[in-house]
């Protein structure tokens, strides 16, 4: 043990000055990518170098001080991406939209148009917050709502309380617990259900969030010391997810039915998945077994992830891959 252990040493010491310079020579080709996709073809190299180099920089201790230099170059790479969407629906939102301006809610009887003014407040609202940011000559689509989730929830559930309209904020945890805090207590959501004539509708004007290209490209998956890729890639694998998502990214709401709460919530289950989680099940397959009632107890804390999936499956991937050159790529269903 204590010789194979020198020989990775060696090997970490020996392929890092290489490493090093892979990252540069990656990282120079993606600044100078001329479109996104180019660049995002980039950037998958530089996870395949790191899931091929992994072994040599772990052992069971974990990962040595070489390999966290190595990480925070895939990291940069990664910001390089920015707050590209990998979807092009379009919220359509302008702030001085005849049809709401001046008006209450009281002014509209349908249930779709209540609904639909209650978005429109709620982006006017966060466009008027990020207008002091950005200053003029910004589009709506354009805001990076990362962390904004619980700000806007919160609006929409005063907002709704103001007019009358029963609404509940519902907090996603990742792997639907706290008892086991997956990433240190961070990587939760917030969306709301909105309650008219006994209907529910499920509200979340922050979703675009889960759509960023740095963290939904596939061969993310398998990267030891990162978590598997985000919500919108596993919408856009599955046609019935993939219509979830964009009326969702699109109206700001959807009917809370059986159906399109599980497309949902069978998004967010999938993320915390990393990709030992494939590896140990032997199938890497990204349909999801759990039901709209698996997904009621979750959410109010009576099971959770952990309770049937493997703990080193979830969140950030601890240790390499035994074979790096899986390949997480799905086809769409």
């Amino acid at each position: 043990m204590e010789d194979y252990n020198s020989k990775r040493i060696f090997l970490s010491l020996l392929n890092f000055p290489k490493n090093m310079f892979l990252f540069k020579y990656y990282l120079n080709n993606i600044r100078s990518s001329v479109n996104y996709d180019e660049c995002a073809l980039e950037v998958e190299k530089v996870y395949k170098m790191m899931k091929k180099t992994a072994a040599y920089y772990y052992n069971d201790l974990g990962v040595n001080f070489l390999y966290d230099l190595m990480k925070k170059r895939v990291l940069l790479c990664e910001s390089i991406l920015g707050v590209t969407s990998i979807t092009d629906v379009s919220t359509d939102f302008f702030l001085e939209n005849e049809k709401y301006v001046g008006k209450t809610l009281s002014d509209f009887k349908e249930t779709q148009d209540i609904l639909d003014f209650i978005v429109w407040l709620t982006r006017k609202n966060i466009f008027e917050r990020f207008r002091r940011v950005y200053g003029e000559g910004f589009n709506f689509d354009d805001i990076d709502l990362t962390n904004e989730c619980l700000t806007v929830s919160v609006y929409i559930e005063l907002l709704c309380k103001k007019y009358g309209i029963e609404c509940l904020t519902i907090k996603i945890l990742p792997a639907y617990t706290d008892r086991i805090k997956l990433y240190d207590g961070n990587g939760y959501h917030y969306f709301n259900l909105i309650i008219i004539n006994g209907e529910y509708y499920l509200m979340d004007c922050t979703y675009k969030q889960f759509f960023k290209m740095d963290e939904n490209l596939f061969e993310r998956m398998g990267v030891l010391g990162l978590n598997g890729v985000s919500v919108g890639a596993y919408m856009n694998v599955d046609h019935r997810r993939e219509k979830v998502a964009k009326d969702i990214l699109k109206n700001g709401w959807i009917k809370a039915d059986k159906e399109n709460m599980k497309n949902y919530f069978d998004g967010f289950t999938l993320s915390f998945r990393n990709g030992l989680y494939y590896e140990i099940k032997g199938d890497i397959n990204y349909s999801v077994d759990y039901s709209i009632d698996d997904y009621k107890r979750f959410i109010w804390g009576d099971d959770d992830l952990f309770k049937h999936e493997p703990y080193y499956g979830l969140g950030v991937q601890t240790s390499p891959l035994e074979d790096y050159k899986l390949d997480f790529k799905p086809r769409k269903r």
